[in-house]
């Protein structure tokens, strides 16, 4: 009766463990990249979309000083999430240090940060709609149309990406 060599075991527990570890690495990363929503979001959409056409908007004071507290609570948002992306790469490399990483600490922060990251582009995008909501009628037009032109483009984009992978038709 062949018998498993305890060496080779002990190498197959560490792979598994090294490779679960590079997984929830990998997984950990992605989550912590994103801050919340993606690229589909609509009020993210609109502070895009406003940015784009602040020229052709004509904002008044009211709206300019809404526009600057948008502008600092996006990139306030921007510093902090980058800042908890850091942090959740830091747990990971110290756990990974460690013969028996604590993986299940690592999920924790890294679910404690997407909640933090979440609040952060929440509120980044409420300046914004509270901006959108200040607008005229004829400004809410030129930003209407803007998200209708990027939406086509947005369409037109995935359709070219679509025929290229998986060919036409």
């Amino acid at each position: 009766m062949n018998r498993p060599n305890p060496r080779s075991r002990s190498l197959a527990r560490v792979i598994a463990a090294t490779a679960t570890a590079l997984a929830l690495a990998f997984a950990v990363d992605a989550a912590a990249q994103a801050p919340g929503a993606g690229a589909g979001d609509p009020g993210a959409m609109i502070a895009r979309m406003l940015q784009s056409a602040k020229a052709a908007l004509n904002l008044d004071t009211s709206q300019q000083l809404a526009w600057d507290n948008a502008v600092s609570a996006s990139k306030a948002a921007h510093q902090a999430i980058r800042a908890n992306r850091q942090k959740v790469r830091d747990a990971v490399q110290v756990e990974l240090a460690k013969p028996q990483p604590d993986l299940a600490a690592v999920a924790a922060l890294a679910d404690d940060v997407a909640q933090q990251n979440r609040a952060q582009h929440i509120n980044a995008r409420n300046q914004w709609l509270a901006l959108y909501a200040m607008l005229s009628p004829d400004q809410k037009t030129i930003v209407r149309d803007g998200i209708a032109a990027r939406l086509s483009r947005l369409d037109a984009f995935r359709e070219r990406m679509r025929a290229r992978l998986h060919g036409p038709g």
